[in-house]
């Protein structure tokens, strides 16, 4: 029973731990690189037209 509470709080830990890591990770790099394309296609587009 200790040994399967204690796999059960490594997985809940392992699974919180990268759900919000890879979350965090791929809203922030998905935000950050799509403002990055728009903010340079904004700027290019205003110094080309």
């Amino acid at each position: 029973m200790h040994k399967m509470q204690q796999m059960v709080a490594v997985g809940f830990g392992f699974g919180f731990g990268f759900g919000f890591g890879f979350g965090f990770g791929f809203g922030f790099g998905f935000g950050f690189g799509l403002g990055l394309v728009f903010g340079l296609k904004g700027t290019t587009g205003r110094y080309f037209n």
